[in-house]
């Protein structure tokens, strides 16, 4: 590889002339002719060796002719090797080996020197802007080739015009751009700054605003029903104002004030001036600029609306004794300023059934039905033809409406019993649920009895005393019956019954194991055995009137002794001389849960 200098370019150059005219032109090898980089980067006003980026390779390198050409010598220029940035911008170098004809280009971008920013003004010193207007402003840096042209716009106040808090911003702002808008009345610098050197420039802004003249609102009185709305529009001179804020507010007529009571109690006004009447009276609603302080009133007179009828939602009612049913009651109109209502229950001269009515003495409506303040009315006793009747009357102007009614008695039809079936322990309970169909029957109430039947026994035993049941239907379990069969039986006053069979169980509640003798075993129960044997125990089960007296034997270790099921002990034969102990244990069938141990010790002696 061969790299190229000035002094190697010019021989090459003087050889090449001296023996042109003498002899034939010698071929060159040349292997490879390139820059060895696609592009170089140069600053403005700076030079570039070439030799630095051209790279010969081949046999004949040394011999090689090179010849430079640049695409805008107005960018780059090239003498001899050297590479020359004039101006700002691309060219691409072109490197030519003329006796081979083989080429090479290289892309050069001249960049511009850093000049620095000495300063900068604005087109304007000073403008005038009313509130919404703007205005372009225009920066220039100099020099004008500056390297960094970047800008920072802020606005501020002047140094005599500081506000304390405020922000100056809220008087005018500007853009990135420098375009200045107007926002409320006020002065204010719009101040630009150059990124390169901090270097400023200003222009004195003052914003102006156009003042209200005056205020006038659509109506200048105005009629309301209490609960009514009415929407004032007010207009504000001249329209192009700046300030179009207002104020509402509510106040009495100097003639007509009213005691202790706020005009508010009369009326409202809304802050976008919606007047609701809330009741009777004469106000004054008033709209003031918040520019000038300039008003426009309307007297605004409010009257009640009276209800002309009323209308109930049910007509010949009939209720359960017992039960409720819910009236309702239509105001009309709608808007009615008092919808309150009373209601009442009362007895008329003729059945409105169109019935003879039922002559009662001295009668009292409330005897058969009640109606609370809401319109529940409640079914106390019956009466199908007493002309009985619901009033509706209201407080504004004693309008009525009426509904009759009548009250039902329903009888019990059925009685089912839960459980159907049980079993209780003497001494524990059971509780009853009694079904009574149907579900709105009147009389609710019913009777609770024990029956017992001696159809399986020989013998029949006055008034035994097996369970009892409460007025609740609890049943308390106290003697097992035996061969009797018991029920509980609940009855209501309307005749129907319900029944549930049951039996009364008596648990174990102690359990003694006996010696074969037939006294209770104490202590350890000592045996002696030589070759073979058994040895029977006994049981005691406690009460003596227990539903099941049966037990369950049970030996801790059957390698020693075993049990059967009638407590009969059988010795192991097969044991060796010695003494053994085991625990046998007892327990009561029934599900009591009782059971008893004793510890036996078995003694082995056959040598003696």
């Amino acid at each position: 590889m061969k790299k190229l200098n000035s002094t190697l370019m010019s021989a090459l150059i003087i050889f090449s002339l001296l023996t042109s005219c003498t002899e034939d032109e010698p071929q060159i090898k040349i292997t490879s002719f390139s820059f060895n980089t696609a592009s170089v980067e140069v600053v403005e006003g700076t030079s570039v060796n070439l030799n630095d980026h051209l790279t010969i390779e081949g046999e004949d390198a040394g011999k090689a002719e090179v010849v430079f050409s640049s695409s805008n010598e107005e960018i780059v220029t090239v003498d001899g090797l050297t590479l020359s940035a004039i101006g700002v911008g691309e060219a691409v170098i072109t490197a030519t080996e003329t006796n081979t004809d083989q080429s090479a280009t290289i892309e050069v971008t001249v960049i511009a020197a850093n000049v620095a920013v000495t300063g900068v003004s604005l087109d304007q010193e000073s403008i005038e802007l009313v509130i919404g207007g703007t205005q372009q402003l225009t920066a220039t840096i100099a020099p004008e080739n500056a390297s960094e042209k970047g800008l920072i716009w802020s606005v501020e106040f002047p140094s005599t015009g500081k506000k304390n808090e405020d922000d100056p911003t809220l008087i005018a702002t500007v853009s990135e751009e420098g375009l200045v808008t107007a926002i409320s009345p006020g002065e204010v610098n719009v101040v630009v700054k150059t990124k390169d050197g901090d270097f400023t420039a200003s222009t004195n802004v003052v914003v102006s605003g156009i003042p209200v003249t005056g205020v006038t609102l659509d109506s200048e009185t105005a009629d309301l029903k209490v609960g009514g709305t009415l929407q004032l529009v007010a207009t504000i001179v001249p329209e192009s104002a700046t300030e179009k804020g207002l104020s509402w507010s509510v106040d009495f007529p100097s003639e007509s004030k009213i005691g202790e009571v706020a005009p508010t109690d009369i009326a409202t006004v809304s802050e976008t001036g919606l007047v609701t009447a809330i009741s009777a009276g004469n106000i004054v609603v008033t709209a003031t600029t918040t520019d000038g302080n300039h008003t426009a009133s309307v007297h605004i007179t409010i009257t009640n609306v009276a209800v002309t009828s009323i209308t109930l939602d049910q007509s010949n009612v009939s209720v359960n004794i017992g039960e409720t049913i819910q009236m309702s009651a239509t105001i009309a109109p709608e808007n009615a300023t008092n919808k309150n209502i009373t209601w009442a229950m009362g007895l008329v001269p003729v059945d409105p059934f169109g019935q003879a009515r039922t002559e009662i003495s001295a009668p009292v409506a409330t005897n058969y039905a009640t109606i609370d303040e809401n319109g529940l009315i409640t079914g106390v006793s019956e009466c199908t033809s007493c002309g009985l009747i619901v009033t509706a009357t209201s407080e504004d102007g004693s309008i009525e409406a009426f509904t009759s009614v009548k009250v039902l008695y329903v009888p019990v039809t059925s009685i089912t019993l839960a459980p159907s079936s049980f079993t209780v322990n003497a001494g524990e309970t059971q509780q009853m649920t009694p079904t009574i169909l149907p579900v709105n029957a009147s009389n609710k109430n019913i009777s609770w009895t024990i029956e017992t039947s001696s159809a399986n026994c020989r013998t029949a035993i006055s008034a035994p005393t097996y369970a009892t049941v409460d007025e609740n239907g609890l049943v308390t379990g106290q003697i097992d019956p035996g061969c009797y069969d018991l029920t509980v039986v609940a009855t209501s006053a309307d005749g129907p019954t319900g029944s549930t069979d049951f039996d009364v169980v008596q648990l174990v509640t102690g359990l003694t194991i006996n010696t074969a003798a037939g006294g209770p075993v104490t202590g350890d129960l000592q045996l002696n055995y030589c070759l073979s044997g058994t040895y029977q125990l006994g049981i005691t089960v406690s009460p003596g009137n227990a539903s099941n007296d049966t037990v369950s034997w049970s030996v801790e270790d059957d390698s020693v002794v075993t049990i059967d099921g009638t407590g009969k002990l059988t010795y192991n034969t097969a044991l060796p001389d010695g003494t053994y102990t085991t625990q046998i244990m007892a327990a009561a069938n029934d599900g009591s849960g009782i059971a008893t141990t004793i510890t036996v010790v078995l003694t082995k002696d056959c040598a003696g």
